[in-house]
């Protein structure tokens, strides 16, 4: 039998209240006007704070640490939260959350209270290290290799240490998966760890080069695999890389896989091993000991027990225990309803443990079968019952100052055209190209742009088909046709007779067996205004 192990969470150091401080400074001048605009800016994005659209309007996002939050920071989020940003705060697909709509002269005041709840806002944003993903059910997945939430922490710690971690040529992303399923999104990251076992020891095979925005690119394998005691020489090994070779004139081509690019795969693993090599030679870290995790990592005696998997359930691998997935539209969660949460969890015990998603969720863990049943009934409304009912939507045109599109008014067109049917799939919508939303890794994904008819611009979304993430087979979804915002439920529509015309019981089997007419219904909206 399983005993549920505790985490050690980050606590704040010297170095990072420092590095977080530095920005009241700039905040000062800022407000005083002795420091423009675009200047300040440069700072603040690095704090993750931004401007949104509309006047006067600033979104601010806290960095919680690879998604894991206690039920003590969650009720200062919230209060933040009632405070500052309209009773509202939004879950990211980074497993970060955002403050919306806030002042910028309160957004020092909102930092020292993070700061209060061991969180920081420092790399955030703009060109910095950012958050470091980690499946939210790793430590709980029966069919885990094994859980590396510690390697996650660890890489944290190692990462807030280092220097220069906001002044790299563009943003650097790392990610973590346990499973062959990639859920940490380590294949399409600068920097990726898969874990992998080999005779007998824990390790990871490593990826790097990926990402998504404008021109997207899957991560090449740069190693089979290494010890898990090697991991913050990779960082260190690929961070330095990125120094040295990034573009810092052209933020356009800035990001790794340009360098990627521009090398090709040999010359790119080449220059890894050289900056890999020149950190094993001059450093030395002690990661510490992952001993207690041998245990950890072996499959339940009894995996078939109690209620069965859905949408937003998870029989986890300590018996008898669940997770439980709550997904609020658009990510977008009240004050009220975490407050609602907390009350009720915060009663079940100390065992319980909260994990932000990549895809705008939360997870409950660690539930008994009776607590499991009773939060499913208080929570029906943010309690997905297929996967067409988990989509998400970034913040778009109506929040995001460079969004081109309403991602979650579109999205909200779509629930309320369709049942929550198993026949259409799981769906991203991002509001232009930087694909805040993962769009071009989706079934279907959508991406806001313009299409032109007689010099005059149209609302409409770029559709991607059979994008999919996978170890050993990430796919980014082809670009079949731009189609106008208007017609686009349309397309959806036909989408779902197809289905039912051919009988298939969920979006899998009618993209399996029916390819080509999903791609024809598709082209035959193409450009249409």
């Amino acid at each position: 039998m399983f005993k549920l192990r505790r985490l050690h969470m980050i606590t704040i150091t010297q170095k990072m209240h420092e590095n977080q401080q530095r920005y009241r400074d700039e905040l000062v001048r800022a407000i005083e006007q002795k420091l423009k605009g675009h200047e300040f800016k440069k700072t603040s994005g690095a704090y993750g704070v931004y401007p949104q659209r509309g006047a006067g309007h600033y979104m601010m996002r806290p960095r919680i640490i690879s998604g894991m939050v206690t039920s003590n920071q969650l009720r200062g989020i919230s209060a933040i939260g009632k405070s500052y940003s309209k009773g509202w705060i939004h879950l990211t697909t980074r497993q970060d959350i955002q403050f919306h709509k806030i002042r910028l002269e309160d957004t020092w005041e909102i930092m020292k209270r993070l700061l209060d709840l061991d969180i920081v806002t420092y790399g955030a944003g703009g060109n910095s290290i950012r958050n470091i993903t980690c499946p939210a059910l790793s430590g709980v997945n029966p069919h885990e290799v094994f859980d590396v939430t510690p390697h996650a922490i660890e890489a944290t710690k190692f990462v807030f240490e280092l220097d220069e971690t906001v002044t790299l040529p563009r943003k650097f992303k790392i990610g973590f998966s346990n499973t062959e399923e990639d859920e940490g999104l380590a294949t399409i990251a600068d920097l990726g760890f898969i874990a992998k076992i080999k005779n007998g020891r824990r390790g990871f095979a490593i990826y790097g080069g990926g990402g998504f925005g404008s021109n997207p690119e899957v991560s090449v394998k740069l190693a089979e695999w290494i010890d898990e005691t090697q991991i913050l020489y990779s960082i260190l090994a690929m961070k330095q890389l990125f120094e040295a070779h990034g573009n810092r004139e052209d933020r356009n081509i800035a990001r790794i896989r340009y360098i990627l690019k521009n090398l090709g795969e040999e010359k790119f693993r080449d220059l890894y091993e050289h900056h890999l090599k020149t950190v094993s030679d001059n450093f030395q870290y002690d990661i510490g000991n992952f001993e207690d995790l041998k245990d950890f990592s072996e499959q339940d005696e009894e995996p078939m027990y109690g209620l069965p998997n859905t949408s937003s359930r998870m029989r986890q691998k300590q018996r008898r225990l669940y997770s439980l997935y709550l997904h609020p539209s658009h990510g977008d969660l009240s004050c009220e309803q975490l407050d609602r949460l907390l009350d009720m969890t915060e009663n079940f015990g100390d065992e319980i443990e909260y994990r932000l998603s990549i895809t705008q969720g939360l997870y409950v863990r660690n539930l008994s079968e009776e607590q499991l049943l009773v939060l499913e009934k208080a929570f029906k409304e943010i309690t997905p019952s297929t996967r067409f009912e988990t989509s998400i939507s970034c913040t778009g045109a109506n929040n995001c100052s460079i969004g081109l599109m309403d991602g979650q008014k579109m999205l909200m067109n779509l629930h309320t055209q369709f049942d929550m049917t198993e026949k259409l799939p799981f769906i991203r919508i991002s509001g232009c190209r930087n694909s805040c939303a993962l769009h071009q890794l989706a079934s279907i994904g959508l991406e806001g742009t313009r299409l032109r008819n007689e010099n005059k611009a149209y609302p409409a979304y770029k559709v991607y088909i059979g994008g999919r993430i996978k170890r050993e087979g990430t796919q980014i979804g082809t670009h079949l046709a731009t189609i106008a915002e208007k017609n686009i439920i349309n397309m959806f529509k036909e989408l779902y007779i197809l289905g039912n015309q051919k009988d298939c019981q969920d979006w899998d089997t009618l993209y399996d067996n029916y390819k080509e007419d999903i791609e024809k219904i598709v082209i035959g909206y193409g450009g249409n205004v």
